[in-house]
C-alpha cells in the first residue's frame, strides 16, 4: 500500500457482527464517544422498526453461514471449509447471495459517505469474500456517484 492509500482508508472486520476502523489522515476516527466504526449498526431499511433487526451487523455477520458449518470445527475452521466448496450450491449458495447483496449495499453507503481510498476485509468471513467479489464489484460499479472510483 502506498502511503496515501494507508492514511485514508476504511478496515472492515467481517465476523459474528460487522465493525470498521476508519483511518483518516494515518489516524483511527473514534467519534466523540469513541464509536465511530460501529458500521454494523446501520439499518438497511427505510423503516425505523428495522433498526433493531435489519442491520448490517446482523443481515452481514456469520449467522446466516452457522447453520451450514461441518460439526465439530470451530466457526473460523468452518468457515475456511465453505470456502473450500468448489462448486456452491442450495443453501451455501443461497446464504452467499443474500451476503452479497447486503455486503453491496453496505459498502455502497460507507464508499458514499466515507469516500475511502481503499477498503481492506478481514475477520472470519474475509475467508469467503472471493466468493461474492465479483456480485459485489458489479454492483458497486452500477451504482457509484458519476466520478467516485471504486477503491
Amino acid at each position: 500500500l502506498d502511503t496515501h492509500e494507508t492514511e485514508d482508508m476504511l478496515v472492515v472486520l467481517l465476523s459474528e457482527g460487522i465493525g470498521a476502523a476508519i483511518i483518516r489522515n494515518g489516524r483511527v476516527a473514534e467519534g466523540v464517544g469513541g464509536f465511530a466504526g460501529e458500521i454494523g449498526h446501520m439499518v438497511l431499511s427505510a423503516s425505523p422498526e428495522d433498526a433493531k433487526s435489519l442491520t448490517l451487523g446482523l443481515l452481514g455477520g456469520y449467522g446466516p453461514f452457522l447453520p451450514l458449518l461441518p460439526s465439530g470445527q470451530s466457526i473460523a475452521e468452518g468457515l475456511a471449509s465453505l470456502a473450500a466448496v468448489r462448486s456452491p450450491s442450495g443453501p451455501l449458495e443461497v446464504v452467499l447471495d443474500r451476503w452479497a447483496r447486503v455486503i453491496s449495499v453496505g459498502l455502497l453507503n460507507l464508499i458514499h459517505v466515507l469516500n475511502p481510498a481503499r477498503i481492506v476485509l478481514g475477520g472470519p468471513l474475509a475467508v469467503l469474500f472471493n466468493r461474492i467479489e465479483a456480485r459485489v464489484a458489479t454492483v458497486l460499479r452500477a451504482n457509484l456517484l458519476h466520478g467516485l472510483v471504486l477503491p
